[in-house]
């Protein structure tokens, strides 16, 4: 049985308007970490740097094994990873900003998809 009363209403309404929020906190909660873990990678490759790409290449295949139903870290992927953390030193910097962006968003401003 639908209540039509407008206490009922208001209430369901901000339920729902709770639960909208959740989502996108989480979503948001969700790309930090992403662009977080991501950085983090980049500078790890560009402290590496001295064993060459052959090193990105082994790292790639690894993490794929190690995850298999993971995307996102592809050889390409990893490259783009260090150039973010080579344009970003200062994590302040994707702390403040450009934690808010997609990481697709990122790269395509960032390192030139």
């Amino acid at each position: 049985m639908l209540i039509n009363d407008k206490n009922y209403l208001e209430i369901a309404r901000g339920i729902k308007n709770q639960i909208w929020e959740a989502q996108r906190n989480a979503l948001i909660s969700a790309n930090r970490e992403i662009i977080t873990l991501y950085w983090n990678i980049g500078k790890t490759i560009n402290d590496k740097n001295t064993w060459g790409s052959k090193f990105v290449e082994n790292l790639s295949h690894d993490i794929t094994l190690e995850f298999p139903k993971m995307s996102g870290f592809s050889t390409r992927n990893l490259w783009y990873m260090s150039k973010f953390n080579s344009l970003y030193p200062n994590f302040e910097i994707v702390q403040r900003a450009l934690h808010k962006l997609p990481w697709r968003t990122n790269i395509a401003l960032n390192v030139g998809l």
